[in-house]
């Protein structure tokens, strides 16, 4: 039986080459070029770019988005620092609100346990020392306000007793459960105390409408606010985690009003440190009548 298979064609070099290759003028065999052959390129120059863009994409959403929302979280626990060490010289809290400061420190302990369930560090980990900087704010606002005593104690009673709740439930009831089941308790503990601290503002809203006046609120912290929000909606849809991302997008949302509110309504006292003094107070009336 003959063979359909064309047989090897000897080179001058003494070597063998395809008979359906030609060769070049330098004596080398080549491909003939053919559309499909250019098509096929192309194909792969596509499938190389697309796989490039994908993994940039992939490396922004889940490292650089946790990173920066991790260090904007940083900057949002220690943005009201200032303020607070304004409120201890002066040894009152003024208009500032301390009630998002109990939900900083009860919200940062839900996401602590929601990220050691999941085994996710960029979530568990930031929120070490947002339990502790909330724990802080509370003591001193506790301290200087005495007006605010009571509503304090109710919320950190309140935030203590369901965190343990969940907890006793999540390591008792469901320790033979799977971890989305019980992922499931830990997220809405989470997600309904973030939407608590972030609907905090609210009643402060209202009274800067009412007065024109943002003084009560505190621009770098809505500001963190914003952004960590923002970032961690990127991470969540990453994830396909919406118990992340859904809150977070409320938030920042939520944020972004209030900051344009403090556009519209300027704070009365950063006008008042920005207004110049006049320049005639403090002198001393001078006697301008000459004798005779």
């Amino acid at each position: 039986m003959l063979s359909s298979i064309d047989p090897p064609v000897t080179t001058q070099g003494g070597g063998t080459r395809n008979p359906k290759t030609r060769e070049t003028p330098s004596g080398r065999a080549s491909r003939p070029s053919s559309p499909s052959f250019a098509r096929q390129t192309r194909d792969d120059a596509r499938a190389r770019a697309s796989v490039l863009t994908m993994g940039m994409r992939d490396v922004f959403m889940f490292q650089v988005a946790p990173a920066v929302g991790s260090t904007l979280a940083q900057c949002m626990f220690l943005s009201a620092v200032p303020a607070i060490q304004r409120c201890k010289e002066k040894r009152t809290l003024g208009a500032l609100n301390p009630f998002p400061f109990p939900f900083i420190a009860g919200n940062c302990a839900a996401w602590m346990m929601y990220g050691a369930i999941s085994a996710n560090y960029w979530v568990y980990v930031p929120n070490i020392t947002g339990v502790f900087i909330g724990l802080y704010y509370t003591a001193v606002s506790y301290a200087l306000s005495e007006r605010s005593r009571q509503m304090l104690e109710r919320i950190m009673g309140i935030l203590i007793l369901l965190i343990a709740f969940c907890g006793m439930i999540m390591s008792c009831s469901m320790r033979n459960s799977s971890e989305s089941d019980r992922l499931v308790v830990a997220g809405v503990l989470a997600n309904s105390i973030l939407v608590v601290y972030y609907t905090s503002p609210l009643s402060t809203m209202f009274e800067v409408f009412r007065t024109r006046d943002s003084k009560s609120m505190h621009f770098p912290l809505v500001l963190c606010n914003c952004l960590n929000g923002v970032c961690w909606t990127s991470y969540g849809i990453a994830l396909d985690d919406w118990w992340i991302a859904a809150p977070n997008l409320f938030g920042s949302m939520l944020s972004l009003v209030q900051l344009c509110m403090i556009i519209v309504f300027p704070s009365s006292e950063q006008i008042q440190r920005l207004t110049p003094t006049s320049s005639a107070e403090g002198l001393v009336d001078l006697d301008t009548s000459t004798t005779v």
